[in-house]
This record gives C-alpha cells, structure tokens and sequence, in this order.
C-alpha cells in the first residue's frame, strides 16, 4: 500500500495535480473499456490463430482477478486513505458539467473493493504483449498504453502501486500459461487444434 512510507496517490494528487493530468488520467483510464475488445477485433482479422491465444489468456487472467476478488477484498485509495481524492467523480465530472463518471459507475454497479489485482493495468499490458508477439518492434508505440494507464490508476486514486504490479503480474502469467500450455492442449482437443498453432 506505502512506498517508502508514504501512499503514491495522495504524493502525486499532493504534488503534480493538475486539470490537463485529470483529463489525460481521465483518458487512459476510459481506454480499457473499448481497447481490449477493439483489439481482439484486430487480432481476429490479422492474426486469427493469436486471436483464440488472446481470448483464452484473457479469460485466464479476468477469472483469475474475479476469484482473488472474492477471497481478498481490497479498497481503492479513494475510499480507504483520507485525502486521496477520486478525480474521475469529484474533478473530472465538475470540470465537463456533467456527472459522467459518477453515472457510468452508477450504471455498471461496480465492486468497490475489487482493487487488487487492478484489472486496468493487467488488460492493457495483456494487449501489449500479444501485440508484441505478433508485430515485434512495431508494436512499440502500444507500450504507451499500459504505461499511460498504470500511471492514471495510482494518479486518480483508483488503485494502489501494489494493485498495478499485481495486475501486470496476472496478465502476464496469463501469457505465458497461454503460449506453454495451450499448444499442448491443442495436440490433445480437435476444437483447438484447428485455431491454435502447436
């Protein structure tokens, strides 16, 4: 939860805080909503076979936050340390006029003590990864996202350090039990077979 003794959230909140950082948190932190699923659409298209290891890594990983979400509750730092503030509803939404965050998140009935792993940081570096794979350094540029999104969700007081390294640790046992043990699966399940390369 510390860093050195101190909560990153409420550092940088009390440090850098600034409009054109809530608004770019704002951003990066909204991206994961429509990314992952615009990606598998490309994946599909381009590189179909990457496409079924991507949809079964990100089953492997989602799952795998939802069970530790239900045996380890964890509060975000908006809610469990005094002056973190969360930005999306209080700033953000005062700065367009309209409470959109607060709404979206009223609308989707989330799970306030769903912190750790932070699925915002594991999704992005999930898409990251297989983006490498298949594109090598020219998927470079994709790095911004994850990075973008790790730095909004400790910056907006929507998640702890802990919970990010958590998150790029799931998605990344999700990758590679993906890429070891689903080809070996695949030599054994015709279904597989057919859309996974051995």
């Amino acid at each position: 939860m510390q860093l050195f003794g101190q909560i990153p959230s409420l550092i940088l909140q009390q440090t850098i805080r600034m409009p054109i950082l809530d608004y770019m948190g704002a951003v990066f932190y909204s991206l994961y909503f429509f990314v992952p699923t615009i990606f598998a659409f490309i994946l599909w298209k381009k590189s179909p076979k990457n496409y079924w290891k991507y949809i079964v890594a990100f089953g492997v990983c989602t799952y795998g936050a939802l069970i530790t979400f239900l045996f380890y509750p964890v509060a975000p730092p908006w809610i469990a340390v005094p002056n973190v503030t969360q930005i999306l509803t209080v700033s953000v939404d005062a700065s367009i006029g309209i409470p959109l965050y607060k709404t979206l998140f009223y609308f989707l009935s989330p799970n306030l003590y769903a912190a750790f792993p932070s699925m915002h940081s594991a999704l992005p570096w999930l898409v990251f990864l297989f983006a490498f794979k298949v594109w090598k350094w020219k998927a470079l540029p994709v790095l911004a996202l994850p990075v973008g999104t790790w730095f909004s969700a400790v910056y907006l007081g929507e998640h702890y350090v802990v919970d990010v390294l958590g998150g790029i640790a799931y998605a990344t046992v999700a990758f590679i039990a993906v890429e070891k043990i689903l080809p070996l699966l695949s030599a054994r399940i015709d279904f597989l077979r057919k859309r996974v390369p051995n």
